[in-house]
């Protein structure tokens, strides 16, 4: 019985999305980020109809990013160029701010207090992730 309420733990712990927190005078934060292909959009944006998304449950591939507040950066294994940075509000509904200079991106991050969505985009693929930010 404890091993099945520590197993059910683990999974809920896995299953939900990790955030990083950057605290006031951090030079850096790394974060975790999902990588999935598209657009990240819905059939209205080009996206994924219903039909592929019954072939497409595989889980998304763990990107490591890192964002350097002092040198104005975003950098990690991303397989191609980013081309545009957005901050979503938490639940990812809305998108609140967008960038395609990754200074501005960082500049506004480091002004910004809350948790957010990040979402990272390429010619192929989007990168999300969260960050707290005190």
């Amino acid at each position: 019985m404890t091993r099945l309420i520590i197993l059910t733990f683990l999974l809920l712990g896995m299953m939900h999305p990790m955030k990083s927190s950057a605290a006031p005078g951090t030079p850096t934060v790394t974060l975790p980020m999902g990588k999935s292909s598209g657009n990240g959009g819905g059939k209205e944006d080009g996206g994924d109809n219903d039909d592929d998304k019954k072939n497409k449950r595989i889980p998304s591939a763990r990107v490591i990013c890192t964002i350097d507040f002092v040198n104005l950066t975003v950098t990690g294994n991303f397989s191609s160029d980013l081309l545009s940075y957005e901050v979503w509000d938490e639940e990812g509904q809305q998108c609140l701010e967008s960038f395609t200079q990754e200074s501005t991106f960082v500049e506004y991050l480091y002004s910004a207090e809350g948790i957010y969505q990040l979402r990272f985009y390429s010619d192929s693929y989007v990168y999300i992730g969260y960050i707290s930010i005190d």
